[in-house]
This record gives structure tokens, C-alpha cells and sequence, in this order.
């Protein structure tokens, strides 16, 4: 009975893992071949293949709030 569940388990995350993996790569020439560009992905042709890329953003200091610690102090 052990042996058959731990199969089992070992199967769903074998499955589960595999499924998370899939690059399904859109065939190009050209960057007009691939998906348009979001906020957070831009996608270059490499290779033949639609490649996206995260966009990371720099974090602007303009629009942090200044914060004021006070410390408690129990009487």
C-alpha cells in the first residue's frame, strides 16, 4: 500500500512540475512575428523563436512616504 501511494505522489508531481515547464516558442523572422509587447514582458525574436523578456523597473524614490518611527514606551 505504501509503494502505491508513494507512486503515485511521485507521478502528480512528475506531472505537476512538467506542466509548469512548457515553452511553447511561436516561430519567427522578424520581431513583427511575435506577440505584442505588455507592461511586464517584451518579446525579441532569437533563433527563429518568439522570446519574451521581464521587464524590471527601477524603483523611483519620488514616490516613497517618509515615515515616522515613534518607540513605545510603557509607564
Amino acid at each position: 500500500m505504501t509503494h502505491k501511494l508513494v507512486y503515485a505522489i511521485i507521478l502528480f508531481i512528475f506531472l505537476f512540475l512538467v506542466a509548469n515547464n512548457v515553452e511553447g516558442y511561436i516561430l519567427c523572422k522578424t520581431v513583427n512575428d511575435c506577440p505584442p509587447n505588455t507592461r511586464n514582458l517584451r518579446y525579441r525574436c532569437i533563433d527563429g523563436k518568439c522570446k519574451s523578456h521581464r521587464v524590471l523597473y527601477e524603483w523611483d524614490e519620488s514616490h516613497t512616504q517618509d515615515i515616522t518611527i515613534t518607540p513605545c514606551i510603557e509607564e
